[in-house]
């Protein structure tokens, strides 16, 4: 879920494209973006996702990085959209 979904505010399209950023960070490294332990509270998982705590390998070429990190912005408003993701360099 979005950042905006879990805080229970108002929420537009970019939740979609928060789960592009999910799903092609999934594609490309293996494993979902949020480190999630056996251990870990509900409550610890979604602060995970609310302060975006994401680990890239150092094997993701930085083109990936960055349009993947640029998909997770937890602020909606500066999260890519279909205007600029279609035109991103990892994806010319």
């Amino acid at each position: 879920m979005a950042p905006e979904m879990l805080r229970g505010i108002g929420y537009s399209f970019e939740v979609d494209w928060w789960s592009v950023g999910v799903i092609a960070y999934e594609m490309l490294v293996g494993r979902w973006p949020f480190e999630i332990h056996g251990s870990d509270t509900d409550e610890m998982v979604l602060n995970k996702i609310l302060q975006n705590i994401v680990r890239f390998p150092i094997s993701l070429s930085p083109d990936a990085e960055d349009l993947v990190r640029k998909l997770l912005q937890t602020n909606p408003s500066q999260r890519l959209g279909k205007q600029y993701t279609r035109d991103h360099q990892f994806l010319i």
